[in-house]
């Protein structure tokens, strides 16, 4: 059987066929192209990206003055080979010891910089010593929450907020 039904010849179908699988040929072929130029834009685009974080989580760096070496893993403490295998631990914990204290030095001028403040959690109520459950529960404290009704705790709250006002 043939196209639409009709009784064809062989020949006349592989005649026909022919060129369909030509077209067919140069779709696939232009498809193929046009998907094989989309993901090589993508993969320079995410490897310009990743070059760009270098000291990201996927890549940390020897923690030994002036090395740029990547380090060899948690197991070397994140020392480069070379350093894993010259520096003594005693001195690789020196230097561990030392550069957390300055990281966590900067960490504190950061927080500070970015105006972060702690919230005091004490529950609103007057003479509870409890802690609350913060701003979503209102700073009221969980005792306080079942035993007082909305308004009770509404007024507790207002009561704290005038007398803990900050003198601007």
């Amino acid at each position: 059987m043939g196209h639409s039904g009709q009784n064809l010849s062989p020949f006349l179908e592989r005649r026909m066929a022919k060129p369909i699988h030509g077209l067919l040929d140069r779709l696939i072929e232009q498809f193929a192209s046009a998907i094989a130029l989309r993901a090589e834009q993508m993969f320079a685009r995410s490897a310009a990206g990743r070059s760009s974080r270098l000291g990201a989580a996927s890549l940390r760096l020897c923690p030994a003055p002036g090395c740029k070496n990547p380090g060899a893993g948690p197991r070397n403490r994140w020392f480069c080979r070379d350093h894993a295998k010259s520096v003594p631990v005693k001195e690789q914990k020196r230097i561990l010891v030392e550069r957390a204290k300055a990281n966590q030095a900067a960490a504190r001028i950061a927080r500070a910089s970015r105006g972060g403040r702690r919230l005091d959690m004490r529950c609103r109520v007057e003479g509870c010593k409890n802690t609350s459950r913060g701003p979503r529960f209102g700073y009221i404290c969980d005792k306080h929450r079942s035993e007082l009704t909305a308004k009770e705790q509404r007024e507790a709250r207002a009561k704290w907020n005038a007398a803990h006002q900050k003198a601007a």
